[in-house]
């Protein structure tokens, strides 16, 4: 049952109640609600039970306050009324609300710790636009990945380019550590590139998207040949995995980082998107087994005089093992318990 503090004697509108609240008492930090009076209290908490979210949340913040007792005396610490308000707040969409319910319960100081329900709300949070909840909870996805499934690397890698582009400079390093990077490209050779794409999709578009794609993310000539670019691409993050067809290959993602390259993309899953093609039209796209695409495209570049070399890359697998489940970085705010 909801505990109440003496409610003020009028009624007045939420927001009204909730600027009153913030003005009885002195602010502290960047909270624009928190209140330091006994009389501020009452009227945010007034306008959190008259379901203004902000206020919940505030409140349930102040609930947080171990010194609250010497700045309202008619409160005290209470980290469970804290949840209680601040679940009201996150199931209204309120994104700050969500992201400290998730550091509540990770804390193990806390009577009801509960590490699902703290991955729950932190994945609540990221999904209503929480910055640090995206990188926390795109580093949870990453740490977990083989128990949670293989498309949690994917998942993973396109929270913390959400975290990344909102300035989490954590996510940013973890990222870096997890997707493979892009080729450097003299201008040299994009000027030869370029003409020979040119070239080729004047004869073939599907080989010479294929050819582009391989050349702008430095894939290997296997790789190109059999990705789907259609299946392929999960929002900001490019998969490359044909480990059944290709031996000595292993999964790969990359972030599609760069306008230029998002474009190609949806280019190619337009024209891979349409209506397959009959196996031996000079217009379609590759066919048959791994020997058969390598003759395929090998003799379609000597026709046009292309050196196949301009785009794929020849480096030697990276032998460090992307498989298993890694132990979490230190503790600290900035992790999650699994």
């Amino acid at each position: 049952m909801m505990e109440h503090d003496a409610p003020p004697a009028e009624d007045a509108p939420a927001g009204a109640i909730a600027s009153r609240g913030a003005e009885s008492g002195a602010q502290s930090g960047a909270t624009g609600l928190q209140p330091a009076a006994a009389e501020g209290a009452r009227w945010l908490l007034r306008a959190a039970e008259s379901g203004l979210a902000e206020a919940q949340f505030e409140y349930g913040r102040l609930l947080l306050r171990k010194d609250i007792g010497a700045l309202a005396p008619t409160l005290s610490f209470s980290p469970k009324r804290a949840v209680f308000w601040l679940s009201k707040a996150a199931e209204q969409g309120q994104a700050e609300a969500a992201y400290e319910l998730g550091q509540i319960y990770r804390n193990p100081a806390f009577s009801q710790q509960n590490a699902a329900m703290s991955t729950q709300w932190i994945a609540t949070a990221a999904r209503l636009g929480h910055a640090m909840a995206q990188y926390e909870y795109g580093a949870y996805l990453w740490r977990r990945r083989v128990s949670l499934g293989e498309s949690a690397d994917v998942d993973a890698a396109n929270w913390l380019v959400r975290a990344k582009q909102r300035g989490v400079q954590e996510a940013a390093d973890l990222l870096e550590k997890i997707v493979d990077p892009l080729p450097r490209i003299a201008p040299e050779l994009t000027l030869a590139r370029r003409t020979a794409s040119r070239t080729a999709a004047q004869v073939n578009q599907f080989y010479a998207l294929r050819l582009e794609l391989a050349g702008i993310f430095g894939l290997r000539k296997g790789e190109a040949l059999f990705v789907d670019p259609v299946r392929a691409v999960s929002e900001n993050v490019l998969l490359v995995d044909v480990r059944g067809e290709v031996g000595k290959t292993r999964r790969r993602l990359f972030e599609i980082a760069d306008d230029a390259h998002a474009a190609l993309l949806r280019r190619m899953q337009i024209v891979f998107g349409a209506a397959p093609t009959l196996e031996g039209d000079p217009s379609g796209d590759l066919s048959g087994d791994y020997g058969r695409r390598h003759a395929q495209m090998d003799a379609f570049c000597k026709k046009l005089g292309i050196d196949d070399e301009l785009f794929f890359s020849a480096k030697s697998e990276n032998p460090a093992s992307t498989e298993g489940d890694e132990p979490p970085p230190a503790a600290g705010k900035d992790t999650l318990t699994a």
